[in-house]
């Protein structure tokens, strides 16, 4: 979210535009060859109100064109290759006192644009148990099918992309985990392939505690805007909360 130049007074008591300005959706998103619209938002510092903003003077940017166009209409960003980039909205906003208008202001917000896949989610379970671990230590195993996947969900439907992830283990660590598991695959035709999540523990199975990590994916080289939450207990594993 980018901060706009705040408010000003020119021969008016007061003069009240936007403090803040935003993109929604953020982060845009769409295919190759195809394009999406963002719009800008802004929220007035006197009145609170939160309006979609349109304008004469409205211009929009990218600022990796080789990725995604901004155009022709207004916050339309066109898919040009896989890749992400910053979209940025401008609009010139009349600064009004609630009795008559001062000066005109420009108003801003940034945001990302992301042009092929954006997530990887769990769309099924092929199963789950107790894991096989070594003397000593037990846990829990999950085996699912991933699937790349678009903003909102639609599947990502290209075959043959290396998916690879990485792990991060978060403050919370009950079960002591030390080390996390990665490893990288090729995508089928509907952009799925399977996964494997397990633990292993010498606080398990008694324990009643977690370990929470964050799960980073990269897609065909491109890393991906979102990232899941993972959550490690003796006798379960969520994903995204799933």
């Amino acid at each position: 979210m980018d901060k706009t130049f705040g408010h000003a007074t020119y021969g008016c008591t007061q003069c009240c535009g936007d403090d803040f300005a935003w993109l929604n959706p953020d982060p845009l998103a769409t295919a190759v060859g195809t394009g999406a619209q963002d719009d800008l938002w802004g929220s007035n510092e006197c009145f609170g109100t939160q309006t979609k903003r349109t304008g004469t003077s409205y211009n929009w940017s990218s600022s990796n064109t080789g990725v995604a166009t901004m155009g022709p209409g207004k916050g339309w960003m066109n898919g040009i290759s896989t890749g992400s980039s910053n979209i940025t909205g401008y609009f010139r906003a009349r600064l009004d006192d609630g009795f008559g208008s001062c000066v005109f202001q420009d108003v801003g917000g940034g945001g990302g644009g992301n042009v092929g896949p954006y997530q990887v989610e769990p769309i099924s379970t092929a199963s789950q148990g107790p894991a096989n671990c070594t003397s000593g230590r037990s846990g829990w195993v999950r085996n699912t099918t991933n699937q790349v996947q678009y903003l909102g969900g639609q599947p990502y439907a290209v075959s043959g992309l290396t998916v690879s992830d990485g792990i991060t283990l978060g403050s919370r660590n009950d079960l002591g985990i030390t080390s996390s598991q990665t490893g990288h695959t090729p995508t089928t035709g509907d952009g799925s392939f399977p996964d494997t999540y397990f633990v292993c523990s010498t606080a398990c199975p008694g324990s009643s505690g977690e370990s929470d990590a964050i799960q980073n994916w990269v897609v065909g080289g491109i890393p991906l805007f979102h990232t899941n939450g993972l959550v490690y207990k003796c006798s379960s594993i969520k994903i995204d909360g799933r």
